[in-house]
């Protein structure tokens, strides 16, 4: 049957305002390990806290960020709480963040960013500057974690054992304050971070810092299509000699890791999938991204899943996704599977080697997925409007 489209502005801020509702909170404990995520085996659902973000996974726990400014070591095979915790933010709840893993200890980001003791959940630290760099996804490296910002236009590295602040810098200086940092990736060699200027229409690019000094290296505008046309990035990925970002109005470019000079674009996906109506010209769009090694994956909220050749750039392949748009969340891969999640809640699986959708899945009963998943060798695990869960998989 096929799909009614939203308005292309309308799916952005859909995703916000479901990532942003705020929820009411329980503390029972369900375990329907027989029930059926509507055709995948469910291993467990804790309706504990709510999701609020994407969660990570150490090989045995499971650690969420709660609605309620709490994150939760759940047993991974169980889903049985281990600890919670307070984050010590406070106001709204939490959406856009995600937990990681360093060494004894894992940091979630909460508008700021939180680091307990994996054993026991005892807070070591917090890292709390004024302008909210828990906000958007974090990551770690080498010891070092690595966060945006939502205004002031700056970049943290932060010492994931102490929480001291390794170096900050301020990567624009034209109004800082109005431009978001709103996705980071890092190596040993340098951070790459998408940044979004906040002026009547949205205008952005990617910047380059030195990992170990913070020095920034570069920094690339995105072209504007028109003057009145959005062109604020969206995502950004890396490889050993590219960095990849996406821009407002579909386009991905290809940038010299090096310099940052665009060596060349991929277009916007052009049209929705064929089961969409109304099918116009697709422009403004959310494209996240995911290297595997010559292969660059791109959602799109046109209802497509495409993949490039990075060598030389060209389009591969592109599949229709089963549920509706791709809401702008990270797109996760365990090297064989990409995993993004739809409209309206549901998570779909994806063949890295060909165009197929593997399964689409979601509980329309009690369930609507929030954000990324954390995946393991046999489960993944997501966080949505009723609580945390983990599936099999297929």
């Amino acid at each position: 049957m096929p799909r009614t489209r939203l308005p292309r502005r309308l799916w952005g801020t859909l995703g916000l305002v479901l990532l942003g509702t705020v929820l009411s909170t329980c503390n029972l404990f369900d375990s329907p390990s027989q029930e059926l995520w509507l055709g995948v085996p469910l291993a467990w659902h804790s309706p504990g806290g709510k999701g609020g973000g994407t969660p990570a996974f150490d090989g045995s726990t499971a650690y969420y960020i709660g609605r309620d400014h709490r994150v939760y070591a759940l047993d991974g095979q169980t889903g049985h709480e281990i600890w919670s915790a307070v984050t010590g933010a406070v106001g709204g709840a939490p959406c856009c963040g995600n937990c990681v893993v360093v060494t004894a200890l894992v940091a979630c980001g909460d508008f700021g960013i939180t680091a307990f003791r994996r054993a026991d959940g005892t807070r070591v630290w917090d890292f709390f500057p004024g302008d909210n760099p828990g906000v958007f996804p974090i990551v770690a490296v080498d010891g070092v974690i690595f966060a945006g910002s939502r205004g002031g236009a700056r970049v943290y590295a932060i010492d994931a054992a102490t929480g001291g602040l390794r170096w900050t810098a301020q990567t624009l200086d034209t109004v800082p304050e109005r431009i978001n940092i709103v996705e980071v990736r890092a190596d040993s060699d340098i951070v790459v971070g998408a940044y979004l200027r906040l002026t009547r229409h949205f205008t952005g690019g990617v910047v380059a810092l030195d990992a170990q000094t913070g020095a920034v290296r570069w920094a690339t505008e995105f072209p504007s299509a028109a003057p009145d046309s959005d062109s604020a990035a969206w995502s950004v990925a890396l490889r050993h000699d590219l960095v990849v970002g996406s821009s407002y109005d579909g386009k991905i470019y290809l940038l010299d890791r090096a310099t940052g000079a665009i060596q060349s674009f991929f277009p916007g996906v052009g049209h929705p999938a064929p089961d969409v109506i109304p099918a116009y010209p697709v422009g403004e769009d959310f494209r996240s991204l995911v290297v595997l090694g010559d292969t660059l994956f791109a959602s799109s909220i046109a209802d497509w899943l495409v993949a490039y050749g990075l060598k030389p750039p060209r389009e591969l392949w592109r599949t229709a996704t089963p549920r509706g748009s791709s809401l702008g969340s990270p797109l996760i891969t365990d090297g064989r599977v990409v995993y993004d999640r739809e409209g309206f809640g549901y998570l779909a699986a994806f063949s890295t080697v060909g165009p197929r959708v593997l399964w689409s899945s979601g509980s329309p009963e009690y369930e609507l997925l929030l954000s990324g998943v954390a995946v393991s060798r046999d489960m993944i695990f997501g966080a949505g409007d009723q609580g945390f869960w983990a599936i099999k998989k297929p």
